[in-house]
């Protein structure tokens, strides 16, 4: 349940929207993996919501193209991007 995560989170939540057949999904997953110790430092957690399986939430946050991150800080939504993030933007928003 997201909202349930988003309540229970201590800082940040970025919310991964990927497929698994998404080609700039798994790029993107590269970097969200490197970027765990950043994440970690910058108290955020890293949430994966594969598409195909969770419709509902995907409809609920307006996903329309992949791959989809939102940031959430404080229960709102900071940032949102479609297609593939930098890795200092990704940064940039834990901050």
């Amino acid at each position: 349940d997201l909202d349930e995560v988003r309540a229970q989170a201590n800082g940040n939540v970025l919310l991964d929207f990927y497929a698994d057949w998404c080609g700039p999904c798994r790029k993107q997953a590269v970097i969200l993996h490197e970027l765990e110790d950043t994440a970690a430092k910058y108290d955020t957690l890293i949430v994966k919501i594969n598409v195909d399986d969770h419709k509902q939430i995907a409809q609920q946050m307006q996903v329309a193209s992949l791959p989809t991150l939102v940031m959430v800080k404080d229960g709102e939504i900071a940032n949102r991007q479609s297609g593939l993030a930098r890795k200092g933007d990704i940064v940039r928003w834990m901050q």
